[in-house]
């Protein structure tokens, strides 16, 4: 047990499998060990800040080792104050007050459901777009606050429990079965989709490209962004140590929302099949899916 003051900071270090904490005032350690070691304030609600992201979080924080002698940093605090943290890292808090009653409840629901299916995991959510943008008491403002606390444990359910309520920022006018991205299925030598959820289905929204606020439309509506031949061979080389030597086309098989499930490129050595989601936004780094191939 360590009582640090006010403001006093420990710097946390890792030798192996060994956690390592040091008042940084003095350089004294303070433990040294395999447990994890759990940051309590002294007063309830008071938030303890982590220096490494300039933010300050409401609850306790845990620190251990995780595998390959990385620190691992874990946030524990309520549904609801996690939901004063992340809503505004997902929804600007100037936005309609509806608005940002429904992202609440949405994200809310999103984070029950990561908590449903963590299995042994000793987290819940990532806190960056791997699941949501959480900066805790950092982030927190008045509006969104609100829309929080008038929302207080409000979550969609299907089947008496949580969804898998994905959600983003502009979806081109039409949602998708998320089976056909995320979850889609190795068929054969291609990929299928799977069955995915009644509750994600694909709708037309033509209210997106009506949506606008103060500081203008919608702008993730149109864009464009062009890759080589040559860059599309070395991109699928780092990602799949697949050579297809020179590329001669691409072609997409395409969900009913209209995004590609898989994408078949073609080369002058190998041809391969890849998952859409994977292929389009983690190897060419583009910002959706929903995309139009225009040869030159």
């Amino acid at each position: 047990y360590f009582e640090a003051g006010r403001d006093q900071p420990l710097r946390f270090t890792t030798s192996g499998s060994t956690l390592i904490a040091t008042d940084a005032w003095s350089g004294r350690r303070v433990y040294t060990g395999e447990d994890l070691v759990t940051l309590v304030p002294s007063q309830w609600w008071d938030p303890i800040e982590v220096l490494q992201k300039d933010l300050a979080y409401r609850g306790n924080i845990q620190v251990s080792v995780r595998d390959g002698g990385n620190l691992r940093v874990v946030n524990y605090v309520s549904s609801d104050d996690y939901m004063k943290g992340a809503l505004p890292g997902e929804m600007p808090n100037y936005w309609e007050k509806e608005a940002l009653r429904a992202q609440a409840i949405t994200a809310r629901t999103y984070a029950a459901w990561r908590q449903a299916t963590a299995g042994d995991r000793t987290w819940d959510v990532r806190d960056d777009t791997a699941d949501q943008c959480y900066g805790g008491h950092s982030f927190e403002s008045g509006r969104t606050s609100a829309a929080v606390d008038s929302t207080a444990s409000e979550i969609l359910t299907y089947a008496g429990q949580p969804i898998r309520a994905l959600y983003s920022s502009a979806h081109g006018g039409i949602s998708e079965n998320v089976g056909c991205l995320l979850d889609a299925e190795r068929d054969g030598t291609g990929w299928r989709c799977a069955d995915g959820w009644p509750y994600l289905a694909v709708v037309d929204d033509p209210a997106e490209a009506l949506a606008y606020d103060a500081k203008g439309p919608m702008p993730h509506g149109l864009w464009a962004q062009s890759f080589s031949g040559g860059e599309i061979r070395e991109q699928i080389i780092e990602d799949y140590g697949i050579d297809i030597g020179t590329f001669v086309s691409m072609e997409f098989k395409e969900s009913p929302g209209g995004r590609p499930i898989s994408v078949l490129v073609r080369g002058t050595s190998d041809s391969v099949d890849l998952k859409g989601d994977r292929f389009l936004r983690t190897t060419l780094g583009l910002s959706s899916t929903l995309v139009r191939m225009i040869p030159f």
